[in-house]
């Protein structure tokens, strides 16, 4: 497929590409992880299957990008200000304003969460009135029925620490609460950030444009849909406008050949499904 892409960039583009083969973590860091340091501009060839009782999945995997913040869509200054966020365990300027969860005397004290309680009050706020403000289906898909509101999960890292009854029991509280309110990286093999931190999202709904806030809305919508029917104009939608702006580009479906049994030849799974051997599509039998 890097071949068929790199002859095609030269022969309609006049293009020159180079193909580099990555060992499966870099690739995973790649596909999976967010912004990297030091990577090159170029396309990224992946590859995805969809199962057909699976709506998430009716993207083949061209979505990725948009699970992380400075990826598919965003400009170079929201790109810059996120990319400490990847390339560091704790967020160096979070460090500065709320302390260092490397530090085991960090938190044990409570006048020591004054930044992180402060930030939690605010940014809850802002995130419940911004809810508030999107339509219907999207509100039930932010916030899910039965769910923990954002105030009663903060509430439960603060009573862990009331109730601690050791300063590394407390520390550990406090690391918690760090992790709930600002942006750090889940390590390698394609962790990429904890979006769910409070800051993250904060800055993540102030700061994209509108077509990344709909692609992130449509990608939930689909992933959270039961019926696949129902999600897949979502989802066509959503893959249209990547392809269009060129975050994307569909090649093919490879065709898969099974030789285990020397009767059975020419066996391809169906492009719909996983690719194993319980979705047989085409089967041709010698012998039987």
């Amino acid at each position: 497929m890097a071949e068929a892409v790199q002859e095609e960039l030269q022969q309609n583009l006049g293009i020159q590409t180079k193909i580099v083969q990555l060992n499966s973590t870099d690739w995973g860091n790649m596909t999976y992880g967010g912004p990297q340091k030091n990577i090159q501009p170029g396309y990224n060839v992946a590859v995805g299957g969809t199962n057909n009782l699976d709506p998430s999945s009716l993207n083949l995997g061209g979505d990725q990008g948009i699970y992380w913040p400075g990826t598919y869509g965003y400009s170079l200054q929201f790109v810059q200000h996120v990319l400490p966020w990847y390339n560091t365990p704790y967020d160096p300027a979070s460090i500065k304003k709320y302390g260092d969860p490397n530090n085991p005397n960090e938190g044990v004290q409570w006048s020591q969460w004054s930044a992180l309680v402060t930030a939690a009050q605010s940014d809850i706020a802002y995130i419940n009135k911004w809810t508030s403000e999107q339509p219907a289906q999207w509100r039930a898909i932010l916030n899910p029925p039965g769910s923990l509101s954002l105030t009663q999960q903060w509430n439960e890292i603060v009573d862990t620490w009331k109730q601690a009854k050791t300063a590394s029991a407390k520390h550990a509280a406090y690391v918690q609460a760090w992790k709930f309110v600002a942006p750090y990286s889940e390590g390698s093999g394609g962790g990429g950030i904890n979006t769910g931190s409070l800051d993250v999202q904060v800055y993540w709904d102030k700061n994209e444009s509108s077509d990344v806030k709909n692609w992130r809305m449509w990608q939930a919508e689909y992933q959270n849909s039961p019926s696949m029917f129902a999600s897949a104009s979502t989802a066509a939608k959503l893959m249209t406008q990547l392809i269009q702006q060129g975050y994307t580009i569909p090649l093919f479906y490879g065709e898969t050949y099974y030789l285990e049994r020397s009767g059975v030849t020419g066996a391809q799974p169906n492009p719909w499904s996983w690719g194993d051997f319980y979705q047989m599509q085409y089967l041709s039998a010698n012998g039987r």
